[in-house]
C-alpha cells in the first residue's frame, strides 16, 4: 500500500514536540524521564502533534536499544486519530525495530487509528518488501 500525495513533510513539524532518547528508558523497568533533551545518548525519537495528527521521527538507527522506550512511551501519548512515522533519518532497521512497528500497528488497530510509515529509503522499503510489510502498512513515498 503505497502513497505518493501527503501534507505532511519535515519542515512541517514544528509545533508540539518532546523527545525520547535511546538512553530515556531508564532501568529495565522502562521507567522514563522525557521531560528534556539527553543530547549526550545521540539518537532520539522525535515525537510532533501538528494540526491533529502525530509524526514520529525516528532516528539513523532503529533498533533493540529502544524496545524499552518505544511503544509504552510513545504509545501512552499519542492522542490522535492519524500516525506518521517519518523513516527519512532511518538508515538501519533490525529485527526488534520491525517488531515493534508491528506491535504499533496492532495497538492503533485496537485504538481505530491510522498508521502511515513516511519516507523510507529504498534500502529500508526493500526491507520492507521482503517481510512484507507493504501489505500490512501504509507507505507513503517520495514520488
Amino acid at each position: 500500500m503505497y502513497s505518493t500525495a501527503s501534507n505532511t513533510n519535515n519542515t512541517q513539524y514544528k509545533q508540539n514536540s518532546s523527545i525520547l532518547s535511546e538512553c530515556d528508558h531508564g532501568d529495565d523497568n522502562g521507567s522514563t524521564d522525557t521531560g528534556h533533551i539527553q543530547k549526550q545518548c545521540g539518537e532520539t525519537i522525535e515525537i510532533i502533534e501538528q494540526n491533529g495528527k502525530i509524526v514520529i521521527i525516528l532516528p539513523e538507527f532503529f533498533n533493540y536499544r529502544f524496545r524499552h522506550s518505544f511503544l509504552n512511551d510513545v504509545a501512552g501519548r499519542l492522542k490522535s486519530k492519524e500516525i506518521y512515522v517519518d523513516f527519512s533519518n532511518v538508515e538501519f532497521i533490525d529485527s526488534t525495530g520491525l517488531g515493534m512497528l508491528l506491535l504499533l500497528r496492532e495497538w492503533c488497530d485496537k485504538q481505530k487509528i491510522l498508521l502511515t510509515i513516511a519516507h523510507p529509503n529504498n534500502k529500508i522499503l526493500n526491507i520492507f518488501e521482503k517481510v512484507e510489510f507493504d501489505k500490512m502498512f501504509n507507505i507513503f513515498i517520495e514520488p
